[in-house]
């Protein structure tokens, strides 16, 4: 995953099995990229800034580490369970959202201290997995995922993440990102 805060910073997470999961910066617009330490072992897969200073990367075992200083340090906030985290996007430096691979999407009011269960459309467990999440607003976001089987899904929701809705898809790919 990559995000960039201006065309100047960006940041970028992954790793390869067996190897340092690590988090990248730039702060001139991608020509050179420094390693920051990630201090975990788990595969990251999203990251998402709300400024220059406040960000947050998710992935792998409920691994969910924030920054409030552009990077320098990252701490690590604790997580309900060991899903899967797939992808992050937060609204505002508070108001967060999770989408995982056990089909529900998890919601912060609070930075990332705490995170709440959302329902997503009352499937059943292990069938429903989420990849990417999306918000346009503060009411209106988007998931992406797919079922059991490869069927790709997308949820959107209108009410801030409260409730969500399949969308009905042409296509029976799954959809990893939004």
């Amino acid at each position: 995953s990559i995000y960039f805060i201006n065309t100047d910073t960006g940041f970028a997470v992954g790793g390869v099995y067996g190897q340092k999961f690590i988090i990248l910066k730039t702060t001139n617009g991608g020509n050179t990229w420094v390693t920051q330490s990630s201090g975990t072992g788990n595969q990251l897969m999203s990251v998402h800034f709300t400024s220059s200073e406040i960000g947050c990367v998710v992935g792998y075992d409920g691994t969910i580490k924030t920054t409030t200083d552009g990077g320098i340090n990252w701490v690590s906030q604790s997580f309900q369970g060991n899903q899967f985290l797939y992808s992050v996007f937060f609204i505002n430096p508070n108001v967060g959202y999770l989408a995982c691979d056990d089909m529900y999407i998890y919601k912060t009011i609070n930075g990332g201290s705490t995170w709440v269960q959302k329902t997503t459309i009352g499937v059943p467990a292990g069938t429903l997995y989420l990849f990417g999440i999306f918000f346009i607003d503060s009411n209106t976001g988007y998931a992406t995922g797919g079922w059991t089987g490869y069927n790709g899904t997308i949820l959107k929701t209108t009410d801030a993440g409260e409730t969500w809705i399949a969308q009905t898809l042409p296509i029976n790919n799954q959809l990893y990102s939004i």
